[in-house]
């Protein structure tokens, strides 16, 4: 069941927005979790270095306008809460 903040929303465009957010960070090994005002999004970004390649796991998450945004736009206005 959508929590409040996506009833109106249906999964089809969530996913949609929420993938071209993820394609566009370049994540992998990604986790979507959906709480009652927005979703998680997880992911480990591979970049780098001058002594090889590292990974580093970003958590993003989309609330109120910032989810309306990114699905409406398929970019939020502003970077989402970064952990």
């Amino acid at each position: 069941m959508p929590s409040p903040a996506l009833k109106s929303v249906s999964y089809t465009d969530l996913f949609s927005a929420v993938g071209k957010f993820v394609t566009s960070k370049k994540l992998h090994d990604v986790c979507v979790m959906e709480f009652e005002e927005g979703v998680i999004v997880t992911g480990v970004i591979v970049y780098e270095t001058p002594t090889g390649y590292q990974r580093r796991q970003d958590t993003f998450v989309f609330a109120g306008d910032e989810l309306r945004l990114l699905i409406e736009t398929g970019n939020p206005k502003r970077s989402p809460f970064r952990r």
